[in-house]
């Protein structure tokens, strides 16, 4: 489900995707995750791209993949 989503946002911002080389044992959700905040997209932003995955879905990515 998120692979789609994730080959949309890699075409959409080529330069940006390059940081989802740095996780290369993240699921395709993370990737979006970690993608989506390095674009400096907030909380409810993030959800609403990615289909409204919980905050608590979003916070755990971010805590485990990209704590800064």
């Amino acid at each position: 489900m998120y692979s789609k989503i994730l080959v949309k946002l890699i075409n959409e911002f080529p330069i940006e995707s390059q940081i989802i080389n740095n996780y290369p044992e993240a699921t395709d959700f993370d990737k979006c995750v970690i993608l989506l905040r390095s674009m400096k997209l907030v909380y409810g932003q993030i959800s609403a791209k990615l289909g409204s995955p919980s905050k608590k879905a979003i916070r755990a990515s971010l805590l485990k993949w990209a704590p800064d």
